[in-house]
């Protein structure tokens, strides 16, 4: 899955988030996000208001803001569409009650592949060690379903955040073709 994730343009990112998640307190969490100007997206302080620049996001996140404009389109917020781009996309089963507004919890495909992913692990250890391959096997389809599921669930809890807990499907049009990703803007 990471050879899939880097080849999708996300190496530098995804490579940053253990380095940065567990030193970002909690409560410097919670303070930013109190002086969050949601209407103007800025951050507002003693000395006046800041945002976040496209350079500073590209420092930061090490995505660009060059490229073509992703293939967003409305008609996949539809409850029947986006819930067929997540089963076929992403290999998520599991219906929410997201999934009859037109949105996926991020967090539920997050569950979905972590499940899946120790269920095989557990099956793997279980067989003998004389005929145990090296690694649990998956299937081309399923380590393409799973770098898009960890794409769907950073662009949607990190990237494109929403109170709800919730991404839209939408996003999953631009992660059909994962060797095209990195080349959207």
């Amino acid at each position: 899955m990471r050879a899939r994730v880097v080849v999708a343009g996300f190496g530098d990112y995804a490579a940053r988030l253990h380095r940065t998640q567990p030193r970002f307190a909690p409560a410097m969490r919670y303070a930013l996000m109190e002086r969050r100007n949601d209407c103007k997206h800025t951050f507002v302080f003693g000395f006046g208001e800041m945002t976040l620049t496209p350079v500073d996001y590209t420092a930061i996140t090490g995505l660009r803001f060059t490229g073509p404009i992703p293939p967003l389109d409305a008609r996949y917020e539809t409850a029947a569409i986006g819930a067929q781009l997540v089963r076929s996309l992403l290999g998520v089963t599991t219906q929410t009650r997201y999934t009859m507004q037109g949105c996926m919890s991020y967090e539920m495909v997050f569950r979905f592949w972590a499940e899946r992913i120790r269920t095989r692990l557990e099956a793997w250890r279980e067989l003998p060690e004389e005929v145990r391959p090296a690694a649990p096997a998956y299937t081309r389809e399923e380590r393409d379903q799973a770098a898009r599921s960890f794409l769907f669930y950073i662009i949607s809890s990190q990237l494109l955040c929403t109170s709800q807990n919730k991404g839209d499907p939408a996003v999953l049009a631009c992660l059909r073709d994962l060797s095209q990703v990195g080349s959207f803007d």
